[in-house]
């Protein structure tokens, strides 16, 4: 049987994003992760939070 792997840092950041609003979630996952980890963000670590890329 698979094991689930635990939440990292993109999922709880996407999953904010979404809760606060769906349709800037990807501008918000962006914010987020700039704050969090204080440097330029990778747009492989927005598609990571599983939310629509920030146009």
């Amino acid at each position: 049987m698979p094991q689930k792997r635990p939440p990292d840092v993109y999922d709880v950041v996407g999953r904010v994003a979404r809760e606060v609003d769906e349709q800037t979630s990807g501008d918000s996952a962006l914010l987020l992760l700039h704050v969090l980890f204080n440097r330029p963000v990778f747009l492989r670590e927005v598609e990571r939070c599983n939310v629509e890329p920030p146009p």
